[in-house]
């Protein structure tokens, strides 16, 4: 009877000590997945690609949003936008949407859009 005790005891303690690891590791794999799609972001975008910087950005975002991101990915459709007005355009407005609705609250965000 103790055996078993002891068996399930044990057991249990490395299940959660395996879900602590797995969580972290998630963790810490998000954000070294958003950082590295950020960079790649920046350098489409200093390299004048600015659709594929664009991407990039709204992929960082679906990892983990972040006002920098929402920055960025505001910057690219701006820039596309200049290049190409046409195809640029429904680009432009979905960054602004995006903006708008992940920071309603911010005065920088309304100011941008009517500008």
């Amino acid at each position: 009877m103790k055996a078993t005790r002891l068996a399930v005891t044990v057991f249990l303690a490395g299940l959660c000590g395996f879900a602590w690891y797995s969580t972290v590791n998630s963790f810490f794999d998000i954000k070294h997945q958003k950082a590295k799609v950020e960079a790649t972001a920046k350098d489409f975008y200093s390299r004048g690609l600015y659709q594929l910087a664009y991407q990039n950005y709204r992929e960082a975002i679906s990892l983990e949003p972040d006002a920098t991101l929402y920055k960025g990915e505001l910057d690219s459709a701006k820039a596309f936008y200049e290049e190409n007005p046409e195809d640029g355009a429904a680009m432009l407005e979905t960054a602004y949407e995006e903006l708008r609705g992940a920071f309603p609250e911010q005065p920088f965000v309304w100011e941008e859009s009517v500008q």
